[in-house]
């Protein structure tokens, strides 16, 4: 069985835009295959997620003192546990929601520690005009930085459209598609120029760090025997099959 998370940063939640096409993406996956998929769909008015304070302490010491008290400790085994990650937002000021940004921001550890490594990511924007692009683009940089293959970067300009019409059946049917053959795809391989820069960039950084958590993290996992962020992807992948 696959699993897929999705995340959706509105907090008009099932009434937004955005939910409201992803779902008739995911009805649309679920009529088309066979295969058994589990899905989560998580908003900030489903699961509260309260607002980073920028201590820096999960960077430092590991964990977040406010996993205790919201669901991210939920939604965090949730994302790990998952096949694909489908992260989404409303476009606001040519940029994503500032609720789609606090729930960056509390796992902002993983840009350090790659915990989306070997795993498959799409983004999905909505906008009544334009934006999508830029929106699109910053969560498709965030998700690479945490490690994940982004194969799809999806942006849905409304125009005044009624979600439940718009896009049509036949485009939804085609993003149905791009996510089942991404999902049943073994590309967990596929890495962008930028990821292998960026993982020999962390590592002699996190090289000269030995006092932080994240380093901690890299000796303990021994990401630093990695030559190449492929090896780490794959050092990961053995370690969650063992599990």
């Amino acid at each position: 069985m696959k699993n897929i998370f999705v995340f959706v940063g509105s907090r008009k939640g099932k009434k937004s835009n955005t939910y409201i096409i992803i779902s008739r993406i995911l009805d649309c996956l679920k009529s088309e295959t066979q295969e058994q998929i589990n899905i989560d769909i998580a908003t900030p008015v489903s699961d509260e997620i309260k607002l980073c304070m920028g201590c820096g302490n999960c960077f430092m010491v590991g964990g977040c003192s406010l996993d205790q008290n919201d669901m991210m400790s939920v939604l965090k085994r949730k994302i790990t546990n998952a096949d694909m990650l489908i992260i989404s937002s409303g476009v606001y000021l040519h940029n994503i929601s500032s609720d789609c940004k606090n729930f960056l921001d509390r796992i902002g550890i993983w840009t350090h520690t790659f915990e989306l490594a070997g795993k498959t990511a799409i983004t999905i924007t909505t906008s009544t005009s334009n934006g999508n692009d830029i929106a699109n683009g910053y969560l498709c940089k965030i998700l690479q930085c945490m490690g994940a293959n982004v194969v799809a970067n999806i942006g849905i300009k409304l125009l005044g459209k009624n979600p439940v019409e718009y896009p049509d059946d036949q485009l939804i049917s085609r993003y149905a598609d791009i996510v089942k053959e991404n999902l049943d795809a073994d590309n967990h391989l596929n890495i962008s120029s930028q990821q292998e820069q960026l993982f020999q960039n962390m590592k002699e950084i996190m090289k000269n760090n030995t006092t932080s958590y994240d380093a901690y993290i890299w000796r303990e996992k021994g990401y630093f025997e990695c030559t190449n962020f492929v090896d780490l992807i794959e050092r990961k992948r053995n370690e969650d099959n063992s599990r």
